[in-house]
């Protein structure tokens, strides 16, 4: 599919050492950017090889997807023709619609991932997800806030991808398990290091 093949070969690969995005940063001599308070990003406009259209479909289909499987419980409601005609390419990406994305390789959260979830936001929507490696949220409304069209990944023209250090509460159960199942089996998780040390 669209976009799916791309995203999956530029990932955090399955060793844990991989990581094809992240690497095409360095190759290409790219530097992190502050882009807000407490917030970095490197700009991926500034390598060739990185497919933004691809990372921009997929994140698109992951959400409009996540809406029919069973245990989901939203819809994208008057969002939902436009997700569909962008993935039918018959339109532009919609409208009033944000994507943030995440680098996650500092933490033992590299591989842990979950599907599409929805929380409302004042007068927005975000539907985030995970994959190794990498966060992604789709923040959809009018009356999105500054910061999120700020660090849009489709409206900056830079095309930050933006560094995530923190957790949610899913992420953080997820690692609790893993760890503990880890520490009781003599093991102790191996995390990407950026430069390869």
């Amino acid at each position: 599919m669209l976009g799916e093949k791309w995203v999956a070969h530029a990932c955090l690969q399955d060793n844990n050492v991989t990581f094809p995005l992240v690497q095409s940063f360095i190759n290409a001599g790219v530097a992190r950017h502050d882009i807000m308070e407490g917030v970095s990003a490197f700009y991926a406009a500034r390598v060739a090889d990185i497919r933004h259209e691809c990372i921009e479909y997929f994140a698109a289909s992951m959400v409009w997807r996540g809406q029919f499987l069973i245990g989901n419980q939203y819809s994208l409601g008057p969002y939902d023709q436009q997700f569909r005609n962008y993935l039918l390419q018959k339109s532009q990406f919609p409208k009033d619609v944000s994507i943030h994305l995440f680098l996650r390789y500092r933490s033992n959260l590299t591989q842990l991932s979950h599907g599409v979830r929805r929380t409302r936001h004042d007068l927005t929507t975000i539907y985030d997800f995970a994959i190794p490696g990498l966060s992604f949220w789709v923040v959809v409304g009018k009356d999105r806030q500054d910061w999120a069209k700020q660090c849009c990944f489709h409206e900056n023209g830079f095309r930050p991808i933006m560094e995530l250090e923190q957790t949610d509460s899913l992420m953080h159960e997820q690692l609790v398990a893993v760890t503990a199942k880890a520490a009781a089996n003599g093991r102790r998780s191996r995390l990407f290091s950026p430069t390869g040390q």
